[in-house]
């Protein structure tokens, strides 16, 4: 009530390695925060959220996940102390997801020089699709040295419910310049 105390976030994430090769990950947020969040799929207020629960298989240099993730687009991230950004973009959220649910593959280039990677997953922060079709991920990256790199991400398909033929094309170049202690994000 007025005056009182409000959780607008706790957060707790677990991880645990099944070999070098496998591994899982559980990311769970609590409050205020969470019953925003989880809007589109839980019902109204819940004050709890799934913000990531994955398999990840890494045989040499494939990466395989599947579950719900965080999406590949943007410089902003969930978690705001980590965000590089002082506060949040109009792009966060209105013009480019938060998470996926499907699953990505990716693929290391000359020992982590620059990265390929596509996915199918069912749209825009749903953990279930909203109509007949797939959203499709891709990214490429490139990491030339400790002091710049580059990435291009998007996804293309029918975002609207119930509606399989008006599709969304986002496309996001991302990337940075380190200059000592100052990083210079775009």
């Amino acid at each position: 009530g007025p005056g009182g105390f409000v959780l607008h976030a706790a957060h707790l994430g677990v991880s645990h390695s099944f070999s070098s090769e496998a591994s899982a990950f559980v990311s769970l947020d609590f409050g205020s925060d969470a019953a925003i969040n989880n809007a589109k799929y839980a019902p109204a207020g819940t004050p709890a959220d799934v913000r990531e629960a994955y398999g990840k298989w890494t045989p040499g240099d494939f990466t395989f996940v599947a579950g719900k993730f965080v999406t590949l687009n943007g410089i902003e991230v969930v978690d705001s102390p980590l965000d590089p950004t002082i506060t949040r973009g109009f792009l966060y959220t209105l013009a480019e997801p938060v998470t996926h649910t499907g699953a990505k593959a990716q693929y290391t280039i000359a020992g982590g020089l620059a990265h390929v990677g596509v996915g199918l997953v069912n749209g825009w922060d749903l953990l279930y699709d909203n109509n007949n079709q797939k959203t499709f991920l891709f990214n490429a990256d490139i990491v030339p040295s400790d002091t710049f790199h580059a990435q291009v991400s998007g996804s293309y398909g029918a975002e609207e419910p119930n509606d399989d033929k008006d599709k969304r094309l986002t496309v996001d170049l991302t990337g940075a310049f380190v200059l000592d202690s100052l990083t210079l994000n775009f």
